[in-house]
């Protein structure tokens, strides 16, 4: 059984705290790439309209033709999480797809934003807590 692809509102990237997980990935890129990556984790969060059951065959979540590796459901859609900022340099502008197991892609409509960026010389805002961010306690 072929479900529809879920309807998306809206997206928007927002800087979190890292997790002791995400740490460690970023360490790992930094060793693996030479770079000094700053220790933030962006949620990229896609409001949907409404949230799909859970299936044994879920989309694939399409930034233009790169798949996401994974995502996860959240109070108000579902998330992924960025924490190299090149790949919204990659792939800022590009629209944001569900794929059914198939492969056949929907577009929803939206593309992927960048991280706001600060006024030169401010300081870094205070990075919440992605739990906070989620709506989970």
């Amino acid at each position: 059984m072929t479900t529809s692809p879920p309807q998306a509102e809206s997206v928007q990237v927002v800087p979190a705290r890292p997790t002791d997980a995400d740490r460690a990935v970023i360490a790992h890129l930094n060793q693996v790439s030479g770079r000094d990556l700053d220790p933030v984790t962006y949620l990229v969060l896609i409001r949907l309209r409404s949230v799909p059951a859970a299936t044994g065959s879920g989309h694939a979540l399409l930034v233009g033709d790169h798949r996401v590796p994974a995502y996860w459901e959240y109070r108000d859609g579902v998330y992924f999480t960025v924490h190299d900022p090149q790949f919204f340099t990659e792939h800022a502008g590009q629209a944001l797809r569900f794929a059914t197991p198939g492969g056949e892609a929907t577009d929803t409509g939206l593309t992927l934003p960048r991280p706001a960026g600060r006024r030169r010389g401010a300081q870094p805002p205070e990075l919440r807590d992605q739990r906070e961010i989620l709506g989970r306690s």
